[in-house]
């Protein structure tokens, strides 16, 4: 029996909701560079803001990158996964703007953390330690951390998060799944090992 998860809490802003994004793009570059620039913008700017704790830092960090990959569109096009390529890409960029600051992702630092404490909360019942939890959640693998910011924090679909990834639905499944299983595991919290269901979203 399989059963939807929870939404994740609606507690993180979208400051870029019903704002129009460089649509002056259309224009200016090849139709295929503007609808993957359209479809993935947005989460894109979201998932900096939550790394790096401004929106005008995310806003800067996301052109940059997109200018940066406009001038290479015809080589990405030849990589096996356009999104899975532009995502490591972009992680890469945001990683070294966060080191250069001198200090961690602002994930912890924003109401982005109270999202990922109420969703397990919701998941696996109490959690006894907020910074546990966080120290749990980044000591995933890339890919496992990534599927849990974008499913858990910011609440995207499953699908949408494969999407953007460039990874298959049942990937990501599987990945939400072992970082729970992760997460679980190394705060201690056996009852949900023990007890834990496949919290599959239905297709």
């Amino acid at each position: 029996m399989t059963h939807e998860p929870p939404e994740a809490p609606d507690v993180v802003p979208d400051p870029w909701h019903g704002r129009a994004v460089r649509d002056d793009l259309n224009a200016a570059l090849p139709p295929d560079f503007a609808a993957f620039y359209h479809l993935h913008v947005r989460a894109y700017l979201r998932y900096a803001d939550l790394q790096l704790g401004s929106a005008e830092e995310a806003e800067k960090a996301v052109e940059d990158f997109f200018c940066a990959m406009s001038a290479r569109w015809p080589q990405v096009l030849t990589e096996p996964s356009v999104p899975g390529w532009a995502w490591a890409a972009f992680k890469q960029d945001v990683a070294r703007r966060v080191a250069a600051r001198g200090r961690g992702p602002a994930l912890v630092e924003t109401a982005a953390f109270a999202a990922l404490r109420d969703y397990s909360r919701a998941t696996m019942e109490t959690l006894d330690s907020s910074l546990g939890l966080y120290e749990a959640v980044a000591a995933l693998p890339e890919r496992l951390y990534d599927v849990v910011v974008l499913c858990c924090v910011l609440g995207l679909k499953q699908q949408r998060v494969a999407e953007l990834m460039g990874i298959s639905y049942p990937t990501v499944r599987s990945h939400l799944r072992t970082a729970r299983r992760r997460i679980a595991r190394d705060i201690n919290y056996t009852r949900y090992l023990e007890s834990e269901e496949d919290h599959d979203e239905p297709g």
